[in-house]
């Protein structure tokens, strides 16, 4: 029999667990429900949308099994070991989505076998963080999804990445940056408004899997809150994302001043440039000068034929030559 403390501190324990992972699922767990033999995207992008290619981030089903993980470029699909034999040769991820921070990886033919909880883990970031994907796999009918905006379908556009480019004489550049979708996606970039801006023709490309990458970039020319939308009419998705254009950037005062500062930085360059070429001509010209001098004067120096300085010298015969060799030495 054990002791009554025994049993009160199982029961602590247990529900200290209960509420960690209560706490843990929170607001970071996605519940999506998938067909049977379909695939499924799982979500995870860290909140700062960092770059993640040179991080590590841990899927796991259950906090138990090995999904997948991804470590500095290596990963269970090229050179780590560990994964677990269930999902063997059925994950994969996109690659070029890992600098916007999107770790989501797609599982293939999904089982009733992979419904659970899935958790994908930073370890090396900080704040740590953690998403939690809840999925369940059901036998037949048509796929339903509790996610408004149906990430669990395969290809999915993930939330676009927007960022500012650059300030021209158009205005304001921003670039909206959707990857690994399928089918093909609608971009477009809308003002505050709701309405639509106009921008030239989006760039497209496709990954080894089909997948589409699109890039649209706009000008924009006052502040304000500006949406990049990507649709996918054919599966009802859509899914958006928000910059914001700060007032500073249109300012006269701030374009006087890079303008300036461009000119002053050239006129300091130019101005570098002429002194070392001037420095460098004097520099010859004295050097010049100074063997010229010197040249003078060992002319001046040196003894001359006839000349009294010649009659000064005493002149010795080198007996151990046989050419009687004349030796000048000077007095």
């Amino acid at each position: 029999m054990k002791p009554e403390w025994f049993w009160t501190v199982a029961v602590v324990v247990v529900l200290l667990g209960a509420a960690s992972l209560g706490s843990a699922e929170g607001k970071n767990v996605t519940s999506l429900e998938v067909r049977e033999g379909h695939n499924v995207t799982l979500p995870c992008v860290l909140p700062t949308k960092e770059d993640i290619s040179d991080n590590v981030f841990d899927w796991k089903k259950d906090n138990q099994k090995e999904m997948f993980l991804f470590s500095r470029g290596d990963h269970y699909n090229n050179r780590l070991t560990g994964q677990d034999q269930q999902f063997s040769g059925r994950v994969s991820f996109v690659e070029g989505q890992l600098r916007f921070g999107d770790a989501s990886v797609t599982l293939s033919n999904a089982k009733m076998a992979d419904s659970g909880l899935f958790s994908c883990h930073f370890p090396h970031v900080e704040p740590r963080y953690t998403a939690y994907v809840r999925l369940s796999v059901i036998k037949g009918g048509p796929q339903r999804s509790t996610l408004t905006n149906r990430s669990e379908i395969k290809g999915a556009a993930p939330r676009p990445h927007t960022k500012f480019v650059d300030v021209t004489e158009k205005g304001v550049e921003l670039r909206c940056e959707v990857g690994g979708a399928y089918p093909q996606p609608e971009v477009e970039w809308q003002d505050s408004k709701e309405k639509a801006l106009p921008a030239a023709g989006p760039m497209f490309s496709t990954d080894s899997e089909g997948r589409y990458h699109v890039i649209l970039s706009v000008y924009v020319t006052a502040s304000g809150n500006y949406t990049c939308i990507a649709r996918q009419k054919d599966i009802g998705h859509k899914i958006d994302d928000v910059f914001y254009v700060h007032e500073n950037l249109f300012s006269k005062d701030t374009c006087t001043v890079h303008v300036s500062s461009t000119v002053m930085t050239a006129g300091l360059v130019l101005g570098w440039v002429v002194a070392g070429i001037l420095a460098l001509y004097i520099f010859g010209k004295w050097i010049k000068k100074r063997l010229s001098k010197e040249s003078s004067r060992q002319e001046a120096d040196s003894p001359q034929a006839g000349t009294p300085e010649s009659s000064n010298s005493l002149i010795q015969i080198d007996d151990r030559s046989d050419d009687k060799k004349l030796k000048y030495v000077a007095c």
